[in-house]
């Protein structure tokens, strides 16, 4: 799994046309975690949210079919389950709308350890 710290960088950076995903063996799917977890639900109708306290940001689980809205299910990056996948989009992002999302998952989650 990436190291916590290339995960941070990749978000305080995205400006939300990137979606990050990282393959996470303990799950055996890909999550994203901030920004391009609030992108991610907003195009491929994320269930499943979650708060990782080590970092301090909302993460989404992405499975199979929220892969095949992302329209990405069939690349064969994906299907290699690569450690480290960036997609690009260009659907609109608002900072405040994200900032009440990501509020709102640390609220309901906090002291849930993943």
């Amino acid at each position: 799994m990436t190291d916590d710290i290339t995960i941070m960088m990749n978000e305080v950076n995205n400006d939300g046309r990137k979606i990050h995903l990282y393959f996470n063996p303990s799950f055996g799917q890909y999550v994203a975690y901030g920004i391009s977890g609030y992108v991610a639900s907003k195009i491929g109708n994320i269930v499943e949210y979650l708060y990782d306290e080590d970092i301090q940001m909302p993460m989404v689980k992405i499975d199979d079919r929220q892969l095949n809205l992302l329209g990405i299910a069939d690349n064969p990056v994906i299907k290699e389950k690569r450690e480290y996948v960036r997609l690009t989009t260009f659907r609109p992002f608002s900072q405040a709308e994200y900032i009440k999302w990501a509020t709102q998952l640390r609220d309901q989650y906090k002291g849930i350890v993943i």
